[in-house]
C-alpha cells in the first residue's frame, strides 16, 4: 500500500459525474485508493491561474476543469494537463445582469455537448453557455427572487439530464425544482413545504444529483444533516443517509452535508462539510465509511470551507475550498491505465466458461476465512425475510456489541452473508466475492473488465488464461446476447 493513501477492496468504479446522463466507463481493479496528498489546481486572487472564493467545480469527458469563481464573477477553465486557466464565461471582476455577466456564480455543470450551465445566484437564473460563446442564454429563472413556479431563490447546485431538463436546488425556499427545456416555468420535485425535518420537507438543500437509470433525485439536506431520496412524482422523500435533525461526528451522522454523488452500484459519496470528510454509504447501509478526511486549516491536505465535491470519469475526487481559494484533486489509483470502448453486455455463454470454475474456489476461500473470523466472535441472526443482523456479540449477555444490517437473499448462505459483511468493513473475504457477484449478475459491459477478472483468478481456472482471452478477442463475432 502506498504511504499516505486510503485503500479499499476491489471496486467497480461507476460514479455518476456531473455530465448529463453520461456515467464513466466502469473499471475493475484488485484494490483502489485515493492518494491522501492533494494536488492543488489553483490559488487565490484574480489572475488566469487563480480564483477567489470558488464555489463549485465540474469536469468534462476530456478532463477539462471548470470552476465557479464566485468573487471574480466568472467561470474559469483549466484544460487537461494545463497549469494556466482561462475565463470562458463572465467578465472578471464585473458583476451584473448582462448576458455576458454573472452576479455571484455558485454552481457549474457541463453536458455531453460541451454546453456550460451556470447557477447565477443573485440574478436568480441559470445561464447556458455554448462552447466558444461570448454570451450566455437564460434557460431557467431570470424573473427575480421568489417562490412562484417562474422563480427561485439562491441556488448552490444544479443538475442537467439527457433531455436538457435542469434540476435546481433552491436553498432559500427549501425545495428542488425541475425546469424542462423550453418550459416557461418549473415543477417542484422535492420539498416546497417550508423549512422542516418531516419527510415532505427540506431545510436549506444544497447538493443534488440524479440517478439516470431510475430518475431518483438525491438531495444533501444540509440543515437537517441528512441525504434524502425523492422518486419521480413522490410527495415525500426517504432518508437514505444521516440522522434527520441530529448533527454529529458518528459514522451514521453528518454535520451540514453540502454535496452528494452517486455511482451505478447505488453507493453515495457525501461531502460532510463541518466534519471535513467524505463519506461513502452502501445501499441500505445504516452508517457510512470515511474515504477522505482532514482537519480544518490551510495546509496542503486541509480544508476550511469545503463547499463542493465532484468526481471525474477516472474516479478522482475534487474538493472545492472557498476559504483557501483552491480546488484540491485526490487521485484514484486503480490498476493500469487502459483505453476501452463501451460495448454491449457480454454474452452469458462467455461468462459461464469461467464463472463456475471460480465459484467453487470462492466458497472454499470464504469457508476458510469464515472459520478464522468466527474465532473473533462474529455472528449472524435473521431478523426477517431478506434482512439479517451481523456483528460482534457478547455471548454471556447474548446481545450484539456492534452490528450491521444486511439485506438480500444471499444471506441464506451464511458464508456469503459473512463475506458481504466483511467486505463492507474491510475484513477478509472481500475482493473475490465482489467480482463473483458481478460475474453472476452479468453486469460487466467492458472487455477490459473481463480481462481483469480472468487475470485475478487465473490460478483457479481449468484452462490457460489465453483460452479465455482468445474468446474475448472473438467477442464481436458473438451474435447471441442476454436481453
Amino acid at each position: 500500500m502506498v504511504e499516505g493513501a486510503l485503500e479499499f477492496p476491489c471496486l467497480v468504479w461507476l460514479i455518476a459525474v456531473q455530465k448529463a446522463d453520461a456515467q464513466p466507463v466502469p473499471t475493475v481493479c484488485s484494490s483502489y485508493m485515493w492518494n491522501a496528498t492533494a494536488q492543488v489546481i489553483n490559488i487565490d486572487s484574480s489572475g488566469s491561474t487563480q480564483v477567489s472564493a470558488p464555489y463549485d467545480v465540474a469536469i468534462d469527458s476530456n478532463q477539462n476543469i471548470y470552476v465557479a469563481d464566485y468573487n471574480n464573477q466568472r467561470v474559469q477553465q483549466w484544460q487537461s494537463g494545463q497549469k494556466n486557466g482561462s475565463t470562458i464565461a463572465g467578465v472578471t471582476g464585473q458583476g451584473g445582469n448582462g448576458f455576458n455577466q454573472f452576479n455571484r456564480p455558485t454552481s457549474v455543470f457541463v453536458d455531453t455537448n460541451g454546453n456550460l450551465y451556470v447557477a447565477d445566484r443573485d440574478n436568480y437564473r441559470i445561464q447556458r453557455w455554448a462552447p466558444n460563446s461570448v454570451i450566455g442564454v437564460t434557460v431557467a429563472g431570470g424573473n427575480g427572487l421568489g417562490n412562484s413556479l417562474t422563480q427561485f431563490g439562491p441556488s448552490y447546485s444544479i443538475y442537467v439530464d439527457a433531455n436538457m431538463s435542469i434540476y435546481i436546488s433552491d436553498y432559500q425556499y427549501h425545495r428542488v425544482v425541475k425546469w424542462v427545456s423550453g418550459a416557461p416555468n418549473c415543477t417542484v420535485v422535492a420539498g416546497g413545504n417550508g423549512a422542516g425535518s418531516s419527510l415532505t420537507q427540506l431545510h436549506n438543500p444544497i447538493g443534488i444529483t440524479v440517478d439516470t437509470t431510475t430518475g431518483n433525485l438525491y438531495v444533501a439536506d444540509s440543515a437537517n444533516h441528512r441525504v434524502q431520496r425523492w422518486s419521480p412524482g413522490a410527495w415525500q422523500g426517504v432518508t437514505v443517509a444521516g440522522q434527520s435533525g441530529v448533527p454529529g461526528t458518528g459514522s451514521n451522522q453528518f454535520n451540514t452535508p453540502r454535496a452528494v454523488q452517486l455511482d451505478r452500484q447505488g453507493y453515495l459519496y457525501i461531502l460532510d462539510y463541518a466534519n471535513t470528510r467524505i463519506q461513502r454509504w452502501a445501499p441500505n447501509a445504516v452508517y457510512g465509511v470515511t474515504i477522505l478526511a482532514t482537519t480544518s486549516g490551510k495546509g496542503t491536505n486541509q480544508w476550511t470551507y469545503p463547499y463542493s465535491m465532484k468526481t471525474d470519469q477516472l474516479g478522482n475526487l475534487y474538493v472545492v475550498d472557498a476559504y483557501t481559494n483552491r480546488v484540491q484533486k485526490y487521485t484514484l489509483s486503480c490498476g493500469p491505465t487502459t483505453t476501452t470502448t463501451t460495448l454491449a453486455p457480454l454474452s452469458s455463454i462467455l461468462l459461464k466458461k469461467f464463472s463456475s470454475q471460480i465459484t467453487n474456489k470462492v466458497i472454499e476461500l470464504c469457508r476458510k476465512e469464515n472459520d478464522e473470523i468466527k474465532l473473533k466472535h462474529y455472528f449472524i441472526e435473521k431478523i426477517e425475510d431478506n434482512k439479517w443482523r451481523i456483528g460482534q456479540k457478547d455471548e454471556e449477555k447474548n446481545h450484539f456489541i456492534t452490528s450491521s444490517i444486511i439485506y438480500g437473499d444471499s444471506c441464506k448462505d451464511l458464508l456469503f452473508c459473512d463475506c458481504r459483511f466483511y467486505l463492507q468493513n474491510q475484513l477478509p473475504c472481500r475482493h473475490t466475492i465482489v467480482l463473483l457477484n458481478k460475474i453472476n449478475d452479468h453486469m460487466y459491459d467492458q472487455i477490459y473488465e473481463i480481462q481483469q477478472i480472468i487475470s485475478l483468478h487465473k490460478r483457479w481456472l481449468k484452462n490457460p488464461v489465453n483460452y479465455y482471452l482468445n474468446e474475448i478477442d472473438d467477442y464481436n463475432n458473438i451474435q447471441s446476447y442476454d436481453s
